[in-house]
């Protein structure tokens, strides 16, 4: 049987909507559509966002090269230091770690940190002391909804 164009169509969309549904709320006769909430924290086309409040760890996986292209790993000497800024360009926040296992830091977002994060955008530069002072991120972008 040969099928039309139209027919194909609805066939499309018949079998988009089985996908990706809002949850929905009945009550009172009407339906509201409740949003969903992202992960949090998250990457996303390279920003860190997260929701205000919330707490979380952040591990960032040091990837350390020499002139020569040859790894680096971190010594008991070196310090790694994460600072954040907020819109202004003004410091919010600086973690600093030194006997780093495995070239990795973990940041804490516990309640006290994460309470200097209100809802709007940030910054944050990581700069290590391994090869004299090495900034290996500048003002990459954070935003807290």
């Amino acid at each position: 049987r040969r099928v039309g164009s139209g027919e194909l169509r609805r066939r499309r969309r018949r079998r988009g909507r089985r996908h990706h549904r809002p949850p929905v709320l009945k009550g009172g006769g009407e339906m509201t559509q409740i949003p969903a909430a992202r992960q949090s924290p998250q990457v996303r086309n390279g920003c860190l966002s997260w929701y205000a409040g919330d707490t979380f760890e952040l591990t960032l996986a040091l990837l350390l090269r020499d002139q020569d292209g040859e790894s680096v790993t971190l010594g008991p000497e070196d310090t790694v230091e994460v600072q954040f800024f907020d819109a202004e360009d003004r410091p919010v926040r600086t973690f600093t770690f030194t006997q780093t296992a495995q070239n990795t830091v973990c940041i804490r977002f516990d309640a006290d940190v994460t309470a200097q994060f209100p809802r709007g955008d940030y910054a944050f530069d990581v700069r290590c002391t391994a090869l004299g002072r090495t900034t290996l991120a500048h003002r990459t972008h954070c935003h807290v909804a």
